[in-house]
């Protein structure tokens, strides 16, 4: 998985909500059954966002896959009554077809993150014509109220050669339930990342508030890329299972790479008959890093200058990282002005790497400018370094930095008037080391000024 993803979302997700209405939900109440329902997919809208073209559904998702078209999916929710497992969801019929010439659509791709840099490029051939390949897919979501379907469409068909899109309206599934007294009351982790080859706790908790009976019950680790089974931790079958029971276990994931990973556990009866279930997601490799070093230059600057950005980037996890250093600048009311992005990727663990870029100041007006640097990395962003550029030169006796030298810069310079600055003094304004009388006359040139930096 990956690319795009501080557009539409979190690339470990494979499909991401693209934020342009609610997701579509379901009736509120919780159902004790669903049998056959209808889904209804609202009609997609190719958008054009500043040259970058690329297709939408009202309320829907977007399939993001390194490689692969961009492409819309919907997804709805059904929330259902405590003791209802869904069985299987089989799909009995998709109508209202329409079949259109579309656009060449974005390609996912590692390191090319939001509209700034758009991918257009075609996937390679080895690829299918038509994607994406699946109809649909769905997984149960436990919630403090019982579990709730979520059952995500693939209305959107897009041949990358012709740039023919298939889109179906309308879709028929048979939702198969069942109910049951017993059930999983807790699947937990010690903790959510881990090092490589640190250990992972896992521990389960089962109940029956019925009248009992035998229960099979299994927990295995896989890739929550493919799904692929890493690990079978347990498999036992619990004979006449009443009340509570509880499994604690050890994985040692020494072998396995870096990547999100799930814990997943199953209830079931004798026949197969699944009465509950229970996923957690955990990560191997520690995904840090730190921002250091951000300078500006040159300050003060003259509209139409350059203002160089920099600032050096150190890996200190234990896992290679992909994401991007990004630069934004805002004016006085703090309302973006510029944005500069350095992508990355494979950036290893322990190295360094130094990232900048240069802000164009043409057109801008006079005035003092925050600009900011940050890091994003694992679906999350740092907190921003900041310094001030300004069109203004420092103000000399500006001893509060509020911006203007009056009063209080004085009254500040009254109080550590007299004082060895060892430690520093903010109204020793020639660095001599102590604030005397040349320090008062600086600030008394400076007296009445604003707008400083």
């Amino acid at each position: 998985w990956g690319g795009i993803y501080h557009l539409f979302g979190d690339p470990k997700f494979g499909t991401v909500n693209s934020g342009s209405a609610p997701v579509a939900a379901a009736a509120a109440a919780p159902r004790a059954s669903l049998g056959v329902v209808d889904v209804v997919v609202p009609d997609y809208a190719i958008v054009d966002d500043a040259g970058y073209l690329h297709a939408d559904i009202p309320g829907g998702d977007a399939l993001v896959v390194t490689g692969m078209p961009i492409v819309p999916v919907y997804r709805v929710r059904y929330d259902l009554a405590p003791g209802v497992q869904v069985q299987d969801v089989v799909l009995l019929s998709r109508t209202d077809e329409v079949v259109d010439a579309g656009p060449v659509l974005p390609v996912a791709a590692v390191g090319r993150i939001g509209y700034d840099d758009p991918v257009l490029e075609l996937p390679p051939p080895v690829v299918p014509d038509w994607w994406p390949e699946q109809d649909f897919e769905w997984e149960v979501v436990r919630t403090p109220a019982g579990t709730t379907l979520a059952l995500t469409v693939y209305p959107f068909f897009y041949n990358h050669r012709t740039t023919e899109i298939s889109f179906f309206r309308r879709y028929a599934f048979d939702v198969q339930t069942a109910l049951s007294t017993a059930g999983i009351a807790d699947l937990a982790l010690d903790k959510a990342a881990y090092g490589p080859g640190e250990a992972v706790t896992v521990t389960l908790d089962l109940e029956d508030t019925g009248p009992g009976g035998d229960a099979v019950v299994e927990v295995w680790v896989e890739d929550e890329g493919d799904g692929e089974v890493v690990a079978a931790l347990y498999l036992d079958t619990l004979v006449g299972l009443q009340g509570r029971a509880a499994w604690s276990g050890v994985w040692d994931p020494a072998g396995v790479g870096d990547g999100y990973y799930r814990v997943r556990a199953t209830l079931r009866d004798p026949s197969g008959e699944l009465l509950d279930q229970a996923v957690e997601t955990l990560h191997i490799g520690l995904p840090d890093a730190t921002l250091s070093g951000f300078v500006t230059s040159p300050g003060p600057f003259t509209p139409g200058d350059l203002v160089s950005l920099a600032a050096t980037l150190t890996n200190t996890g234990t896992t290679e990282l992909d994401g991007a250093v990004v630069f934004r600048v805002l004016d006085p009311t703090g309302a973006p002005v510029a944005e500069l992005r350095q992508t990355f990727a494979g950036f290893v663990p322990g190295t360094v790497r130094h990232f900048g870029d240069s802000w164009d100041t043409a057109g801008v007006l006079e005035g003092t400018y925050l600009a900011q640097a940050f890091v994003e990395y694992d679906g999350g962003a740092s907190p921003p370094a900041v310094a001030v550029v300004s069109t203004y030169p420092p103000c000399p006796g500006d001893t509060d930095g509020d911006g203007d030298v009056d009063g209080s810069d004085l009254a500040a310079a009254a109080a550590e008037f007299g004082t060895a600055c060892t430690d520093g003094c903010a109204a020793d304004m020639d660095g001599d080391g102590d604030v005397d009388l040349d320090d008062l006359a600086g600030i008394a040139d400076g007296f009445g000024r604003t707008g400083c930096p």
